[in-house]
């Protein structure tokens, strides 16, 4: 009994870690001390009150609030240059108006101070403030400034202050990507460093693949056009639309990366501030959907193309018949199906009927100061009901709805409140299809739809490229039996190399994308730092590759140009011959015995 009433009236502090052979680790090493904080000799004040149990090592203490802060810091347990925040010492007239029951006492013999007493023992935890106000230990450091001056907050180092309006936030809201702080400063500072494109690798990167992108891709959009009059077969003029297509897609992804890197270099010194105000902007929305129509227009083409293909080597790439109205209207029907199927999966999140579905929050205009950040569905509901009172079918209450009764809580002097959406492509600076998302997030049906979708689709190329090289290495065999035509066992054997390098490179792009994407949804991982590696590198790098794979364009002008670069040469060799002055040769002839040696000297004319 005596050694549960000596537990009692100490106090334990448990600091834990995680991890069970952390907590392992730190059940023995553990030591108690004496919490004795300006607190030297003072009469009659019971030592067992302040014995704490504390570990040995010294721990980061800014994720520890309160009494446990207290402690921790003012025994120098906290990594770094931490103060103590007990600055003020309590005093005999400390507190006046609290504390009736106070008990005077010295302290050092010659300081007058005070003690209270609770559970039959004396004790002076307490905080003074500097209006000389005083709280107890578990109001310390707590991010609520219990003192109203601020002084019981001032001096914690567990707490982010908002630049202007100084207020408290947990450091883990710091450089989360929500704006907490009216001021931003919680996201706009040295430590953040937001900017469209984060760093200067991937910014490079963006040029790089971009402008390659739209150069080889317009290389192939002319060679296509032009050869379009050429294809005597339904065929032949099939594949070229599809190829022309891909090229078209690729091309409107290189546009994009051309645009979002300059939209970058021109807003990188201020993006900070201005990012709500970008990722609302009709101008990220439009690039948000010009990059996907692209990069799913490209896809669909390719599966197309592959079945165009497949059917052409099991006819032994001959269909016959010619070009007529009727095989260039099914043509058209095709390609304006593939069409309509991209527009849908870029357009449809930005449908104003659709916004109940898509939008993720709002933006209310920076003159109004009782919204901070991009508040969503489920704070401005909060927030009508707080004013309203509770509300019916709050669960499916729509935008337009929360709009016109926000706007009501404001008299007309605000003259309206103006708002803009946040859309399904203002998910992050890039303005990229929102590939991630969590399980509870409604939009991510759609989200998956589409990955599923885009995987069937490579599945498909894959399949139908598999089986297309199965025929050709079947073909090329039989043609190096029979010792017939090489030419062609030749170009098969190019052909199955070509479509080896198509496979690889769809897998590459999209199974690591699918998967993040898995793990981000299962919550393994937070992939929402990655947007701009995989938008900007691995997603549109095939939009460079497609053009060296699907067609000979690029590598026939790559061949003219290296047949004309020796020609070139030669001219520019043969023209500075020409222009050098003509030397002088001086003969020298020198006999000897049976034979004669003759020495030219030659020696350059000076005019």
């Amino acid at each position: 009994k005596k050694q549960q009433k000596n537990l009692d009236e100490e106090k334990h502090l448990f600091h834990c870690l995680k991890g069970l052979s952390e907590l392992q680790r730190l059940t023995s090493p553990c030591v108690h001390a004496a919490f004795r904080h300006n607190k030297e000799n003072l009469f009659g004040m019971s030592e067992k009150t302040d014995r704490l149990f504390l570990p040995m090592k010294k721990h980061n203490c800014s994720h520890l609030y309160g009494e446990l802060y207290v402690y921790i810091a003012c025994m120098g347990l906290c990594e770094g240059t931490v103060k103590c925040p007990l600055t003020e010492k309590v005093r005999y007239d400390s507190c006046m108006g609290q504390y009736p029951r106070r008990i005077y006492t010295t302290q050092n013999q010659q300081d007058l101070v005070f003690l209270l007493k609770s559970r039959g023992i004396y004790h002076s935890d307490v905080f003074v403030c500097d209006n000389n106000r005083c709280i107890d230990y578990s109001k310390v450091c707590n991010l609520v400034d219990d003192c109203d001056d601020n002084s019981d907050e001032i001096n914690c180092a567990n707490a982010f202050r908002c630049e202007k309006s100084r207020e408290m936030l947990v450091r883990t809201r710091v450089c989360d990507g929500f704006i907490d702080c009216r001021d931003m400063s919680d996201e706009c500072n040295s430590r953040c460093s937001r900017e469209i494109i984060n760093n200067l690798p991937l910014t490079v990167s963006a040029w790089i693949i971009g402008i390659l992108a739209v150069i080889f891709n317009l290389v192939m959009i002319i060679d296509n056009v032009a050869k379009l009059g050429k294809c005597r077969t339904p065929m032949v003029l099939l594949n070229k639309i599809l190829v022309l297509l891909i090229s078209i897609g690729d091309f409107l992804v290189g546009g994009y990366l051309i645009i979002i890197s300059w939209t970058d270099a021109k807003r990188k010194s201020n993006y900070c501030s201005i990012h709500r105000e970008w990722i609302t902007e009709t101008f990220c929305s439009v690039l948000g959907a010009l990059s996907t129509f692209g990069s799913q227009i490209s896809l669909f083409s390719m599966t197309a193309l592959s079945c165009a293909r497949y059917v052409g080597i099991r006819n032994a790439m001959s269909v016959g018949g010619s070009v007529n109205k009727r095989s260039v209207a099914l043509i058209c029907g095709l390609v304006l199906m593939l069409v309509i199927l991209a527009l849908a999966v870029a357009v449809g999140p930005l449908l104003i009927s659709l916004e109940d579905f898509f939008v993720n929050g709002l933006y209310y205009d920076k003159t109004i100061p009782f919204f901070v950040g991009l508040p969503d569905k489920s704070l401005l509901t909060t927030i009508i009901e707080a004013y309203y009172g509770n509300i019916r079918g709050k669960q499916h209450i729509s935008w337009k709805r929360i709009r016109d009764m926000i706007s009501k809580m404001f008299t007309d002097n605000y003259s309206g409140i103006r708002s803009k959406r946040v859309n399904f492509y203002g998910n992050d600076p890039v303005c990229s299809f929102k590939y991630f998302v969590r399980d509870d997030d409604p939009q991510k049906f759609y989200v998956w739809m589409i990955l599923v979708m885009n995987f069937i689709c490579f599945l498909f190329i894959s399949s139908l490229y598999i089986v297309i090289t199965i025929i050709s290495i079947g073909t090329s065999s039989a043609l190096v039996s029979s010792g017939q035509n090489k030419g062609i066992s030749n170009r098969n054997k190019r052909m199955q190399r070509k479509i080896s390098l198509i496979i690889l490179t769809d897998f590459c792009c999209w199974i690591p994308f699918i998967l993040v994407a898995l793990l981000h949804t299962l919550n393994v991982v937070d992939a929402n730092d990655w947007y701009g590696l995989l938008c900007i590198i691995v997603l549109p790098i095939n939009s460079v590759i497609n053009p060296l794979l699907y067609e000979n364009s690029i590598s026939n002008y790559v061949r003219k140009l290296t047949r004309k670069t020796p020609d070139i040469r030669g001219r520019i060799i043969r023209s500075r011959l020409a222009n050098r002055p003509t030397p002088r040769t001086d003969s020298i002839e020198m006999r000897g015995k049976g034979h004669r040696i003759t020495k030219d000297i030659t020696k350059e004319t000076n005019t």
